[in-house]
Order: C-alpha cells, then sequence, then structure tokens
C-alpha cells in the first residue's frame, strides 16, 4: 500500500483515544462493574491485562469507532471476569479468546443494528450542515476514508490477519497459533487480503484522479 497508505491504515486502527474504562484496571477490577474478587477472577483479570493489546485490535477491525469498540472489549473483560473457572482449564487459550471476541461483537451487532439505523437517518438528513474543513483536512480524511472503506470489504477474518501483521506486526506463526489456523492459511488469506486491498485503493485513486 505504500509508507504513507501504510501509515494511514495503522493511524486509523490504533491511534484514536486510549481503550477506555474497560483496559484501565480501576475499571475492570471495580467492585461496581466486577463480581466479588475470588482466586479465579484475579486470574481472568491478569489474563485480560496480558491479551488486551492484541483484543482491541482484532475488535477495532470488526468495529472501527473506538467508543463503540471500547464498550465491546469492557464486555470482553467483564465476561472473562465472571467466569468461576480457571483459564488454566482452557486448552488454547488465544483461539479460544479469538472466539470470544467474535461472540461479542457479533453480540454487540445485533443490540446496536436498530439504534444504529436511526443514527445514520439522522447523519443522512443532517448532512452538509458541518463548516467547510481545510482542504488538508479534507484530503487527509478522503485517504482515511479510503483505506476505511477498503478494509471494510475484506471478509472479517482476512481483515483480522492483515491488523495483527500491519498494525501489531506478529509473525505468521504467532497469528496462527492465536486465531487457531495454520501458517499456510494465514500466509495465503494475507496475500489475498493485500491484493484485496491493492486492487481497492488503486481504483479509488484512479477514481480520484479522473473526477
Amino acid at each position: 500500500m505504500g509508507t504513507e497508505r501504510g501509515a494511514l491504515f495503522r493511524n486509523f486502527v490504533v491511534s484514536e483515544p486510549e481503550i477506555g474504562r474497560a483496559t484501565a484496571t480501576g475499571s475492570v477490577m471495580s467492585a461496581s462493574s466486577a463480581p466479588t474478587r475470588t482466586a479465579t477472577d484475579a486470574e481472568w483479570a491478569d489474563l485480560f491485562r496480558r491479551h488486551r493489546s492484541w483484543l482491541w485490535t482484532i475488535v477495532r477491525s470488526r468495529n472501527p469507532d473506538p467508543h463503540e469498540a471500547a464498550d465491546i472489549l469492557q464486555e470482553i473483560a467483564l465476561a472473562l471476569v465472571r467466569r468461576t473457572d480457571s483459564p488454566a482449564a482452557i486448552e488454547r487459550i488465544e483461539p479460544w479468546l479469538y472466539r470470544l471476541v467474535l461472540r461479542q461483537v457479533q453480540q454487540y451487532r445485533r443490540s446496536r443494528g436498530r439504534s444504529r439505523r436511526r443514527e445514520d437517518r439522522w447523519a443522512r438528513e443532517h448532512e452538509g450542515e458541518a463548516e467547510p474543513a481545510a482542504s488538508e483536512w479534507v484530503l487527509r480524511e478522503e485517504a482515511r476514508a479510503q483505506v476505511r472503506g477498503a478494509l471494510a470489504e475484506l471478509r472479517d477474518g482476512d481483515r483480522d490477519i492483515v491488523v495483527l501483521k500491519l498494525v501489531e506486526r506478529w509473525s505468521y506463526d504467532r497469528i496462527a497459533s492465536h486465531l487457531g489456523l495454520s501458517r499456510h492459511a494465514v500466509e495465503y488469506r494475507l496475500q489475498r487480503a493485500r491484493e484485496a486491498l491493492r486492487s481497492r485503493l488503486g481504483e479509488t485513486s484512479d477514481m480520484t484522479r479522473a473526477s
């Protein structure tokens, strides 16, 4: 995608405000948001802290809105500390966490569906009311929108691999172990995603130059 587009991609994924209350120790561990502490609660809270960086990356891959992603991550944290068993009882914890993220994202999408439609309708009705922005800001936002649009067209699983590779800088083997895939599958799907991104971003650039 090139250095400039790569920087835009990384900015889009990870440079938003801090994860928020879901990743702050005081929030996850507070009496108001978690059940009474037990030894297993502490184990799950520690597990969440150790894995939250890549979990956040996957959540943002599935939902680029930073505030909604923070809500989803908080639900993941709460789902973990509410468990009564031990992480040691789960074989291959990383793929298990990945599946938990996918379930929480799906639940959030269902719960947000109706209100999102109302918000989109309101946005369409009030489109164009904002003050004109500086040309540099507009161009930057257009470039981000191009990357965002290209990412959105990828398959969900392929997009997860892309962000773990380009944002987290993970190796193929680490991605494979965390997502429960073979190295060959990761290499194939990453190559497929990169080709799709190059194609999409190239088409967008051609349309922009022609307009």
